[in-house]
């Protein structure tokens, strides 16, 4: 460094010229030492504070990872799998994607599972597939064994991711529940009837009026869960009939062809039909005429039920050697139902004992007790709250000696 004035070179750092003492440009002081505070300790505040934030940064973080595995797709297919297994219908309406309807809901989740068989886990392990970030779905194989079995069984679990994320991070994986709905499921009834499933009454809002005739209505159920249904129809003339539907996706419709008819009703039919037919059977054997029993009869026109029991008489009578002496009527079961506006033709199945007297040839006479059963065929009309009569066919008149 050179003074400015006396042009003599001074010592870097010099404040003022060796020379002639004139105070130097840009000459640059001296630093003083900083003395530096010793750094205090954190107190007992600022540690439990410490401990606490670093105490919630770990809960966090694990929780979080808890999380992200609970929202693995072969956790969640495990978890419906073990919830079906032990009929844990929250867990299992949870992995569920579900809308709920009037026929697709909790409730009456929770009333199918009661008949279904619990399945006692012995053991069971998980194939974890590889899912990519871009999945729509994948599917999980379980493999499990029951208590008291070897036999290793498996169940393949399919699931679909949602748009949604859950819990705002994680894929939000739901087991697919396509065969567990069925969409679109129609039930072909006679018009105006009412029709109830598991007691739940099909309303008008799913009658479909572009299938529906002028005999039968077509209500259309949007989702229904695929299980066993009793179907309760009533029909506009009163009489009451019942049956067991299965929905399921490859069968999607019902038609009241098959139907039985309400327990109630069949009851009071089935002592009605054994009090008839005892009535005619014993008439007969007595070789009685129609007007003597035809108060039992409440219908106005008798003229069928007349030419029935006269045909029965002329039946027992071909056989001259053998003559029906006793017949009990056991038990009516009414095997087919077909209904026909106010009247229903049922086809029934009657069990009797019956004796038989018979000569044949030079021989003394003897006698057969023997239990048979045989199908005939009543028309029933339905007025004033009552079954009433009509018709019947196929009466048997003949009866073995052996």
């Amino acid at each position: 460094m050179f003074c400015g004035e006396c042009g003599t070179k001074n010592e870097k750092g010099s404040i003022y010229c060796e020379n002639c003492g004139h105070k130097l440009e840009n000459a640059e002081p001296l630093k003083k030492k900083v003395k530096e505070n010793p750094k205090k300790p954190m107190d007992k505040k600022q540690k439990t504070i410490l401990s606490v934030v670093v105490v919630i940064v770990v809960l966090f973080v694990g929780l979080f990872m808890y999380m992200g595995n609970l929202c693995k797709p072969e956790n969640v297919a495990l978890k419906y799998f073990k919830a079906v297994a032990s009929k844990d219908v929250d867990d299992l309406y949870s992995v569920l994607y579900l809308e709920k309807s009037d026929f697709v809901n909790k409730k009456i989740l929770k009333d199918k599972l009661k008949d279904e068989k619990e399945i006692e886990l012995a053991n069971y392990k998980v194939k974890k597939g590889d899912v990519d970030k871009d999945d729509l779905s994948t599917s999980v194989k379980i493999t499990y064994v029951e208590e008291g079995s070897s036999r290793e069984k498996y169940q393949t679990v399919k699931l679909v991711k949602s748009k949604k994320k859950k819990w705002l991070f994680f894929d939000n994986w739901t087991v697919d529940s396509s065969s567990l709905v069925v969409k679109d499921y129609k039930l072909y009834v006679p018009s105006k009837a009412t029709i109830k499933l598991d007691g739940i009454k099909v309303d008008k809002k799913y009658k479909n009026e572009k299938l529906s005739t002028s005999s039968t209505d077509v209500y259309e159920i949007p989702t229904i869960l695929s299980f066993k249904y009793k179907a309760d129809i009533k029909l506009e003339n009163g009489i009451e009939l019942e049956d067991d539907i299965s929905v399921r996706s490859s069968y999607d419709y019902y038609r009241t062809t098959n139907t039985h008819l309400a327990k109630k009703t069949e009851t009071k039919l089935k002592k009605d039909i054994l009090s008839k037919m005892k009535t005619i059977y014993n008439a007969a054997i007595d070789d009685k005429s129609f007007d003597d029993i035809k108060d039992s009869f409440e219908v106005d026109d008798k003229d069928d039920i007349k030419d029935a029991y006269e045909n029965l008489k002329s039946g027992l009578s071909l056989y001259s050697y053998r003559k029906l002496t006793k017949i009990d009527f056991k038990k009516a079961d009414i095997t087919n139902v077909s209904v026909d506006e106010d009247e229903i033709e049922l086809s029934v199945k009657l069990s009797y004992e019956y004796s038989l007297k018979y000569k044949l040839f030079d021989k003394e006479e003897e006698y057969n007790s023997k239990e048979q059963s045989d199908i005939c065929y009543l028309t029933y009309k339905y007025e004033d709250d009552k079954f009433v009569l009509i018709d019947m066919s196929g009466l048997n008149y003949y009866y073995s000696t052996y």
